[in-house]
């Protein structure tokens, strides 16, 4: 069963929250009466640094500054032959540095086996992830043999990997694609758009993505929160 919480914190720090259901008469066991997490409170916004080429998508996600909750931090990355002119700070990827992490269309070689291996270990510490898609993303940009293949929920195939600037059609779903939540996705908060009772029609009101990569569910551990029309998974948790 699904259930909600509201809860506002009067500080920072970290919370210990729990579920608890009252027994019922004659019931033995109930040690799984109760279900607990630990939420960290950060105290004036996250700080999130992003990686991308220089594409559409860039534009839209800067906007993210205008919030006075997120501070968002931009390393562009060049491609094509220009690629080896990128340089990736390791400042970005020390202890505590940044709460989240988005990475766009960047080939893993840019970041490398060692900033890739420090950035799966502040995943492991608690940090944010998301992956955007793009010609460079997921399996076409090289990340099925990195640390960052054990912590997306996307199954990667080493031989998808693109070594050059070519496009590879069968990665990817070409044409118009209308997002639509899922069944499992339309009750998520990150997929809200407006009150419930409205919602999926302001996700069908949407113009059409112009293309995706074709993205494969790793485990039944992971859930697909938006797909096409034709049930092609598009957003992934």
């Amino acid at each position: 069963i699904s259930v909600e919480l509201s809860f506002v914190p009067d500080r920072a720090g970290e919370f210990k929250i729990s579920v608890e259901v009252v027994p019922i008469e004659g019931e033995l066991r109930r040690g799984n009466n109760q279900l607990s997490s630990i939420i960290t409170v950060q105290k004036g916004g996250i700080t999130v640094a992003y990686f991308d080429s220089l594409r559409a998508e860039v534009a839209s996600i800067k906007r993210l500054n205008r919030s006075d909750k997120i501070q968002l931090d931009v390393q562009r990355v060049y491609g094509g032959k220009f690629q080896r002119l990128s340089k990736i700070d390791p400042k970005f990827f020390e202890p505590g540095a940044y709460d989240a992490y988005i990475i766009g269309s960047v080939p893993a070689e840019v970041f490398g086996p060692k900033l890739l291996g420090q950035l799966a270990d502040r995943v492991n510490e608690g940090a944010g992830l998301m992956m955007i898609g793009g010609v460079k993303s997921f399996g076409p940009g090289g990340y099925a043999k990195t640390p960052l293949a054990d912590l997306l929920p996307v199954a990667m195939n080493p031989t998808d990997t693109q070594f050059s600037d070519e496009f590879d059609p069968s990665l990817h779903l070409m044409g118009r694609l209308q997002m639509l939540p899922t069944k499992t996705g339309v009750n998520r908060f990150v997929m809200r758009l407006d009150v419930p009772a409205k919602n999926l029609d302001r996700w069908k009101s949407l113009p059409p993505l112009t293309g995706a990569n074709r993205l494969q569910v790793k485990s039944d551990f992971v859930e697909v929160l938006a797909e096409t029309p034709e049930h092609q998974p598009l957003l992934i948790t």
